[in-house]
């Protein structure tokens, strides 16, 4: 989402906190906060004042508890619903004060204006108010925080006991990765350079980068780069992928002229790896229900100069495709994608504890269906952006309960990994997001 931008210009400055309100209560409403950013993003502002507002409604999902938690208790009585975009409007001046040492006049004033964008001069005073209340209490205000363990560590209470739950050792490293930034991540195409020369050719350009200790393939940036400046990017020399992402193309590791199904594919990263280490020289299916995500897995294979066969269609209808198909299928199952919530923090604000059932059914009806559609023989690698072991671990423990033909393969180890079954890795105990693999053989 590129560097912090502490002060817009002042001509701007009401305009882009107001669309920044506008597109936090597009999330509000379900919407994702990268499909908010893209169509709420503004022509008449500048890159700077769209920067700023990515940086506010990033900001505000990331902190969304905590800067709740305050709202709260400023306000003398909560907003009415129809005026949720105030909420949010007050929500990232508060995190302009307390997360990016913005002068206090200046984050009052531009806020101000911006409710006059909004159309609401009414609650000029309002905001006024709260925010000057806000600066007169912060101290006596950050003790009571710490008094509430999900204002305190930015996490919904269901999520916040989940995670303390699932990982006793680990779950306060989990939970504040997820209040940091992320790093960018590459995935230098090995097939075409080396990942030393690409390293050279990053130092070049005065980008510091560091090789992944997880995957062979991938560089840590020390700081985040417009993709387009990365050298030989069009040209398909590197792309950004989570180093715990590029995990998935080596485990399968699919051999010459297999065929080899991608099973919700989209947006293509993946697709992409499977080809680039197998020379292209596989024949891959790359699957979605959604069409239109799978224009995304188009146009990356397309930089990449690689094809696939691109289907859209829903993988939980069993004919799908013909039974005893694939040697190799790759099932990157649709999940609560608890482990990226520090690259995606709208997560906390979308997901719900009541979503965690449906989304262990809809994995299990997947991962039968692609049992059918694998070969005797072949391998199947499942694969979760979660950190709960419901959809993890205890998913494959049920499939392998159920299917006698299944056994489990010992995968590379990891130092960095836990669970009886399969690998997990975990945010926050390196530069990686949290993955769960398990590779399975049909027998």
């Amino acid at each position: 989402m590129g560097p912090l931008h502490k002060s817009p210009p002042k001509s701007k400055s009401g305009s882009s906190r107001a669309l920044a309100a506008r597109i936090l209560l597009d999330v509000a409403h379900g919407q994702s906060l990268s499909d908010a950013l893209r169509s709420g993003r503004k022509a008449s502002l500048s890159d700077r004042d769209n920067a700023f507002v990515s940086v506010l409604a990033y900001g505000v999902c990331r902190f969304h508890e905590p800067l709740e938690f305050y709202l709260q208790h400023l306000l003398q009585r909560p907003l009415k619903r129809k005026d949720t975009d105030l909420k949010y409007l007050i929500m990232s001046a508060l995190f302009q004060l307390q997360k990016l040492n913005m002068p206090p006049h200046a984050a009052v004033s531009a806020t101000v204006d911006a409710v006059n964008v909004l159309g609401k001069r009414w609650a000029s005073g309002l905001v006024n108010a709260v925010l000057r209340r806000y600066l007169r209490e912060k101290n006596d205000l950050a003790q009571q925080l710490s008094e509430n363990s999900p204002a305190q560590y930015a996490c919904p209470q269901w999520l916040l006991h989940e995670i303390q739950q699932a990982w006793p050792q680990q779950w306060q490293k989990i939970v504040l990765a997820w209040q940091q930034q992320p790093v960018m991540s590459l995935r230098v195409n090995l097939s075409r350079t080396t990942r030393s020369d690409y390293a050279r050719q990053l130092q070049k350009q005065g980008m510091d980068g560091s090789l992944s200790e997880l995957s062979n393939s991938g560089i840590i940036l020390q700081q985040p780069q417009d993709v387009y400046a990365l050298p030989g990017f069009e040209q398909g020399l590197v792309s950004v992928q989570d180093a715990g992402a590029q995990l998935a193309a080596n485990l399968l590791s699919p051999q010459a002229g297999q065929q080899v199904l991608d099973a919700c594919a989209a947006p293509g990263g993946k697709s992409g790896h499977l080809l680039e280490i197998t020379n292209a020289n596989i024949h891959l299916t790359a699957a979605d229900i959604s069409a239109r995500r799978l224009q995304d897995v188009t146009d990356n294979l397309a930089r990449l100069g690689l094809h696939a066969d691109i289907r859209a269609i829903d993988l939980q209808q069993p004919d799908a495709f013909p039974a005893q198909t694939f040697e190799r299928v790759l099932l990157d199952a649709p999940c609560s994608a608890t482990g990226v919530i520090q690259r995606h923090p709208d997560i906390k604000c979308l997901r719900r504890e009541s979503d965690i059932a449906s989304l262990c059914e809809q994995q299990h009806s997947l991962l039968q269906n692609a049992w059918q559609w694998l070969k005797t023989g072949g391998q199947l690698l499942y694969v979760t952006c979660s950190v709960l072991p419901q959809e993890n671990e205890r998913q494959i423990k049920r499939f392998l309960q159920e299917h006698t033909d299944a056994r489990l393969l010992d995968m590379p180890s990891q130092k960095t990994g836990h669970a009886s079954l399969g690998l997990q890795l975990l945010p926050g105990e390196g530069l990686w997001d949290g993955f769960y693999y398990a590779l399975l053989e049909k027998s």
